[in-house]
């Protein structure tokens, strides 16, 4: 059983990182963050998993994320509604 579920971890679940669905995504990569900790916990090569987890953040946008942060954050980050009725674009830089 656990060969199975490492050949799966290895095998399967990387390819579910670069599927175009969102779902698809978020669960490939929170299979693959689950069992780095895992293998983090162990102690063997923890900083090589460290990196592995890396490229599996971003996985996750910004509704999956949003369990993190106070509504009262995430009001401050949310883009301000300009009143641009003249239609112009307005640069911000």
């Amino acid at each position: 059983m656990e060969t199975a579920g490492n050949h799966f971890v290895e095998l399967i679940a990387p390819l579910m990182l670069i599927i175009p669905l969102r779902k698809v995504q978020i669960v490939g990569g929170s299979i693959q963050i689950l069992f780095q900790v895992i293998l983090i916990c162990s102690g063997n090569l923890s900083f090589l998993n460290w990196l592995t987890i890396l490229p599996c953040i971003a996985c996750f946008d910004d509704k999956s994320l949003s369990w993190l942060f106070t509504s009262d954050s995430l009001q401050k980050l949310s883009p301000k509604s300009t009143d641009n009725s003249e239609g112009t674009s307005t640069f911000i830089g």
